[in-house]
This record gives C-alpha cells, sequence and structure tokens, in this order.
C-alpha cells in the first residue's frame, strides 16, 4: 500500500434518476433482509407491502438477482450471510442517500440509523416516485471529496488490521475535502492517526475495528458505484 492516498476521479457519474432508484431499492432490501429473522405474521404483511412498493414504483427490472433473492424470500428462510449482508446496505444507502441531499454525511465511525435513513428517502411512502422525479445530485466537487475521504479512511483501516501499527496520516487527508464536506478535522484524527470513538485506531478494541471495517466497506461500495465505474452495484469491487 502506498502512503500516498490519490483515488481515481471518473468524469461520467451515474444519473440522479438511477441514484435515487437504487436507493429506494436498497432501502427495500435492507428492510427485507431485517425481517426475515421473524417469523411473525404483522412481519410478513410488511414484506408483501415492500414487493407491491417496488411494483407500483416499476423498480423491478432494476432489482439484482442477490436482491430479488432476499426480497422474495418468506421469513425465516434466509442464509445469516444474505441476512447480514442485506443489512449493511444500509451504510451504502445513507451515502446514496446525501448524495441525493436528503440526509448529512455519515460519521466514519459510527452506524447510521436505519429507520432515519430509510425516512430520508420515503421508503414505503405513496409518494416516493417523487424521490425519482426530483432526484439531484451533490455537485461534482462534494462528490469527488466524498470518493477520496471514504478512500482514505478505509486504506486506514484496512492497513491497520494488516500491520497493527500506528500511523501518521495526516497527509492522506486533504483540507479541501473536510471543507467541502463541512468536516473538522479533530473528528477524523487523533494524534495524527485514524480516530474511532474518539482514540486513535491503535487504541480501539477489536470488535470496534471490524465494526469500522464493515462501515467503509459499504460506504466506499456506494461511492465507487455511484461514480459509475461498475454498472451492478452489488459486484463493485472495494479495493484500497
Amino acid at each position: 500500500m502506498e502512503d500516498d492516498i490519490d483515488p481515481p476521479f471518473p468524469d461520467i457519474l451515474v444519473s440522479a434518476t438511477c441514484v435515487a432508484r437504487r436507493a429506494l431499492i436498497l432501502a427495500a432490501v435492507v428492510c427485507c433482509g431485517d425481517i426475515n429473522r421473524s417469523k411473525a405474521r404483522s412481519e410478513e404483511d410488511l414484506r408483501q407491502r415492500v414487493l407491491e412498493w417496488l411494483t407500483r414504483l416499476e423498480l423491478w427490472n432494476e432489482v439484482e438477482p442477490d436482491e430479488e433473492k432476499i426480497l422474495r424470500a418468506p421469513l425465516g428462510t434466509l442464509e445469516k450471510e444474505d441476512v447480514v449482508r442485506a443489512t449493511w446496505y444500509v451504510e451504502g444507502l445513507a451515502i446514496l442517500a446525501w448524495a441525493l441531499n436528503r440526509l448529512e454525511f455519515p460519521c466514519h465511525d459510527t452506524k447510521v440509523d436505519p429507520y432515519d435513513v430509510a425516512d430520508s428517502v420515503w421508503f414505503l411512502n405513496e409518494g416516493a416516485e417523487e424521490v425519482i422525479r426530483t432526484a439531484r445530485l451533490r455537485d461534482q466537487t462534494e462528490l469527488e471529496a466524498c470518493d477520496a475521504l471514504l478512500y482514505a479512511i478505509h486504506v486506514r483501516v484496512r492497513d491497520f488490521m494488516r500491520h497493527r501499527k500506528p500511523k501518521d496520516i495526516t497527509h492522506w487527508i486533504e483540507e479541501i475535502w473536510l471543507a467541502t464536506l463541512q468536516l473538522a478535522a479533530d473528528d477524523l484524527l487523533v494524534d495524527n492517526d485514524l480516530a474511532i470513538d474518539g482514540r486513535a485506531i491503535s487504541e480501539v478494541e477489536e470488535s470496534r475495528l471490524q465494526e469500522c471495517g464493515c462501515i467503509m466497506v459499504e460506504r466506499h461500495r456506494a461511492i465507487i458505484w455511484l461514480c459509475g465505474e461498475h454498472p451492478i452495484y452489488s459486484q463493485t469491487p472495494v479495493d484500497t
């Protein structure tokens, strides 16, 4: 891994309409993944409502095969790995919602609230087609700053998980990125290294390190996909 962080910035982005439609699909997948652990009749009614909602919005032609498996699975039948994958997708959904100007930029070391994120894209709302019709992406500068910052954070998490050594990463984080995203360096860095829970990454427990790794995988996937490098969301590689 190189110490200089220099991710490419593509010139072509996915359209705002496509991002909005993908966000609505992800909201449905997250919901169905979460409720699949239950066998309550009320939850099955909810799952049917989700399927009907997707039909009404004419989104099925953009649902990926693995997503359709999660959406159509009777309650209690999904493998654990499918449930985990589906529920973690909410972190990527948060980035898409942010890109659509519907959510604040999420804190790098904290899981988002799935209900707040779903509400931001009007999940299961009768008027959700308005989210698609009025979709507008943040400007290129903001999206590039997001791409660069998530890449840098993801690289640092992966690097520490491999080598378990403190590192000065101040030269990885550009002031212009923070200014563009309205973030403070003190919230990202402690002792010149990545901060998690207000402590340097080398000082946090393993469970938090693993959790932050999962957060960054999904958020990084979302911005890479949004930047138009890979057409299939679930197959977007998240390399560092």
